[in-house]
């Protein structure tokens, strides 16, 4: 188990390290009237459910321990590839706020980073806090696929609802 998580901050670290950008006096900006914050809301809820019922059926423990625990998990997976783009990226060298950074840049919530980093916070994070209530092979394998699903689910949502253009 160790050698995956070794290997998924690895892959997570290489990415961001080698991530560049370039602008080439173009600006981006949504063409649909939806944008991807406008529909956080009703995509927030079903992931929630889905997660926190698949966990729940899982590891046979109390609901409500088992829905905090998740909606942490997911805060935290949030809002981390927001603070490594905007917080520690450059946009704040080029001098954009955080409106200005959710909207005049490709800012898709789903995308690769958001992914992975998904899987780097979240999974940790919830099979370090239910691993001694269920064969830890099976709950990893659970708690990888329900987040592979849910965000392979909102990024369908976010890419079919939300069009933006250079």
């Amino acid at each position: 188990m160790k050698v995956t998580y070794r290997r998924l901050a690895m892959a997570v670290l290489i990415m961001i390290c080698t991530t560049t950008f370039a602008f080439a006096n173009s600006s981006w900006h949504w063409i649909s009237e939806t944008q991807p914050f406008d529909i956080l809301p009703w995509v927030v809820v079903p992931t929630l459910v889905i997660e926190i019922g698949v966990l729940c059926w899982c590891v046979k423990e109390s609901s409500f321990r088992v829905g905090v625990i998740v909606m942490l998990a997911n805060l935290l997976s949030f809002v981390a590839p927001f603070f490594l783009d905007w917080g520690l990226g450059q946009y704040q060298l080029l001098g954009y706020d955080f409106e200005r950074f959710l909207n005049n840049t490709p800012r898709y919530i789903i995308g690769m980073t958001y992914g992975l980093l998904t899987l780097a916070v979240e999974v940790p994070v919830v099979y370090n806090m239910f691993k001694k209530n269920v064969e830890s092979k099976k709950l990893f394998i659970t708690i990888v696929a329900v987040n592979v699903f849910t965000t392979a689910m909102v990024f369908a949502i976010e890419h079919i609802v939300c069009r933006g253009v250079w």
